[in-house]
């Protein structure tokens, strides 16, 4: 038996080489120079971490639209479990958007509006100890790639 999955996989290996080197020609590697810059300028690009405090005001809407639209389903002390804080703590805020507005409510996904459903992240956050103080502009969606949820895990 042993000698047959030999066989096989040394037949496999064969075949995906030959496919590979009759493939057509392929495009070189950049050279390692403009690798690197390339990676430079990505790394410039990108945005940095931010750490702010959620606006009071918008916690508020977040329990508000909370309660409207998810208590049907869901308690909000499921969002401050330590299951839900493993679950996240190695995400973005905006993870736990795209999969909230992808699949919630259950009955009618996406039907709220974004800023609703960025609320309503404010809201989880903040049953996890984030930061309520804040009293700038509210958070977006683009706000929300910048926060990790790092801190979760340590709670």
């Amino acid at each position: 038996m042993r000698i047959k999955h030999v066989f096989c996989v040394t037949i496999a290996s064969f075949t995906l080489s030959a496919c590979a080197a009759t493939s057509g020609p392929s495009s070189p590697p950049p050279p390692p120079e403009e690798s690197a810059a390339a990676s430079v300028a990505a790394d410039a690009e990108a945005p940095a971490p931010v750490v702010s405090a959620v606006p009071a005001e918008q916690v508020r809407r977040g329990e508000n639209a909370f309660l409207a639209s998810c208590t049907a389903c869901h308690a909000s002390s499921e969002f401050s479990a330590n299951s839900f804080r493993r679950r996240w703590s190695n995400r973005t805020a905006a993870d736990l958007y795209e999969l909230m507005f992808a699949t919630m409510p259950e009955d009618a996904p996406a039907s709220l509006s974004p800023e609703q459903y960025v609320d309503i992240v404010a809201y989880m956050l903040s049953l996890n100890g984030f930061d309520t103080s804040g009293s700038g502009n509210a958070w977006n969606e683009d706000t929300l790639e910048r926060i990790s949820l790092g801190p979760l895990g340590s709670s």
